[in-house]
């Protein structure tokens, strides 16, 4: 009994390691791709959305683990409904395009408005980042 119960603490260690791994490089990328966006001269509807699939499969994994404190839940949360807010702004972008609505101030007023967004999830990083690092 004492070697099962051994083994599977250590999977569950395993399981933990991998979903934060996967929050981690998640949240990486998401970050990394809110500064391209906000840089000058970066196209304002690139076909590219930030990723969500560890956010949708590992983050659950974790809630159902019992391992994250609530400050942790705000941190991680806060980072992803400012990434989804981007995703939904660029799908605005897009089809505010193809409806040709305006002279392109559509357009432009929900670029303007992704940049606000990309730069609150450079802001949250932060906190997101250490969130993933305290978890135990």
């Amino acid at each position: 009994a004492g070697i099962t119960y051994l083994i599977s603490i250590r999977s569950e260690a395993k399981k933990l390691n991998s979903y934060k791994s996967g929050l981690r490089a998640e949240i990486d990328l998401c970050k990394m791709m809110a500064e391209e966006y906000n840089k000058e001269g970066a196209p304002q509807a690139p076909s590219w959305r930030m990723p969500t699939h560890a956010w949708a499969n590992a983050y659950p994994e974790l809630l159902s683990m019992g391992v994250v404190t609530q400050e942790q839940v705000t941190a991680l949360n806060g980072v992803y409904i400012e990434i989804n807010a981007f995703n939904l702004g660029l799908d605005q972008i897009n089809d505010a395009r193809a409806m040709e609505r305006g002279s392109g101030n559509v357009m432009q007023e929900e670029a303007n408005r992704n940049k606000l967004k990309a730069s609150n999830i450079i802001s949250k990083y932060q906190k997101a980042s250490e969130a993933l690092s305290s978890i135990k």
